[in-house]
């Protein structure tokens, strides 16, 4: 992995956008991470209690502590990285990307196309598939019915936009 990149994987596991499971394998399988992010942090994470009550809780405020001393000001850019990188690669559904990234942009995050903020709002009706086990199925399988002309344009714009939005963010960090 290059460095861009797992600073993007560090993000999203403070983000709960991987599970925390292939998280902590990934941390045991990657060489560079102990020279990326230092010895002591690479410490903090491989000493990391995964299966700790609260874990995902815990594992935030280690990455925060991680991002605070190694590379501040770069959590959001990072995750929004990680995120939309997923959503072109399809690993990663419309409404949590735009969930996500509408979040960062309510932060301050300007650099979050506006895109992302009309996609989430106008997709309030719209579960999250992490939801969707709560549902009946013939509601949700309705709802989405209903919504798919409409998800179909959002997914296209929401991919011009991903695009965009990565090369922006890839040309600021090399610059």
């Amino acid at each position: 992995m290059t460095p861009q990149e797992i600073w993007e994987q560090l993000a999203a596991a403070r983000y709960a956008l991987i599970e925390l499971g292939a998280f902590e394998q990934w941390i045991y399988k990657d060489q560079e991470l102990d020279a990326i992010i230092g010895q002591d942090h690479y410490l903090a994470l491989i000493s990391f209690v995964f299966n700790q009550p609260h874990a995902q809780h815990e594992l935030t405020r280690v990455i925060d502590r991680l991002y605070d001393n190694v590379r501040p000001s770069h959590l959001r850019r990072d995750a929004a990285m990680w995120m939309a990188r997923a959503f072109l690669n399809d690993k990663c559904d419309l409404v949590t990307t735009a969930r996500m990234l509408t979040r960062f942009r309510s932060a301050g995050e300007t650099w979050v196309p506006t895109e992302f903020a009309y996609i989430n709002s106008e997709l309030d009706e719209i579960p999250m598939p992490a939801q969707y086990s709560s549902w009946n199925e013939q509601a949700l399988a309705a709802k989405l019915a209903e919504w798919q002309p409409r998800l179909v344009e959002f997914e296209r714009a929401a991919r011009d936009a991903a695009r965009g939005m990565l090369l922006k963010l890839e040309q600021k960090a090399r610059g």
